[in-house]
């Protein structure tokens, strides 16, 4: 098991069924690997039968308690088979960092008091001992917490709602007024260019050329009223 980079792992039994006889070799054992695979349970293993979802206290005889990595890997070693009697074990796994000496956490993440480890804040209320044995911090208040955490959601959701009908009206406008914007200038330049005027010139005897600004063309008279104009 991998921790994310900067974080260890915090493990708790929430169910244990291994055969409690000695002689038996059914055993489970955490191993911190990275820290040169330290065995972080007893030597013996971890044996015995114990059910924390239905008691917050440990039966008689048996003692487990929460383990944390040094490092951010973590490996699970069980020995055994699994029986009617003996189904295995149950863990819950929780990424943590330290907290400061003031006990302050870093961001989204809450403090277990009793336990001194700094938990995401997403496991927070979700109905699992996540701070351990013996500390329920991040199972209290949990109403008050969700009621916050349920009004966040939904202000979140209204929002990505809010941007998904908002967006696209903005592009769609801004489309239009790039459109707009393109026409009044292709307008403007057609306006503002300069109209070469037709120029007209008529020689003189004298040589010189006299200009006309504007010069109206005719269409030529038709053959028939030529053929008709009186000879002189």
């Amino acid at each position: 098991l991998v921790a994310p980079p900067g974080m260890r792992l915090f493990i708790h039994f929430l169910q244990l069924g291994i055969s409690p006889n000695v002689d038996h070799p059914d055993r489970v054992h955490l191993f911190d690997v990275f820290s040169n695979n330290t065995r972080l349970t007893p030597k013996k293993g971890i044996y015995g039968k114990l059910d924390r979802t239905l008691s917050l206290f440990d039966g008689p005889g048996i003692q487990v308690k929460d383990y944390r990595t040094a490092s951010s890997k973590m490996k699970v070693d069980y020995l055994g088979k699994i029986s009617v009697k003996s189904p295995g074990f149950r863990l819950l796994i929780t990424t943590f960092q330290d907290p400061s000496f003031g006990g302050d956490c870093p961001v989204r993440h809450f403090l277990c008091r009793h336990s001194w480890i700094c938990i995401p804040l997403q496991v927070a209320c979700d109905g699992n001992p996540n701070c351990g044995k013996d500390d329920g911090e991040d199972e209290k208040e949990c109403d008050e917490y969700n009621t916050v955490t349920n009004l966040l959601a939904e202000y979140s959701l209204s929002r990505d709602i809010i941007v998904a009908i908002l967006l696209p009206l903005a592009v769609f406008i801004a489309i239009v007024i790039c459109i707009f914007m393109s026409a009044k200038r292709y307008i403007r330049q057609k306006i503002n260019s300069p109209v070469l005027p037709v120029v007209h010139f008529t020689p003189k005897r004298d040589g010189q050329v006299r200009f006309a600004e504007e010069t109206q063309t005719y269409a030529p008279p038709p053959y028939d009223l030529v053929l008709e104009l009186p000879k002189r």
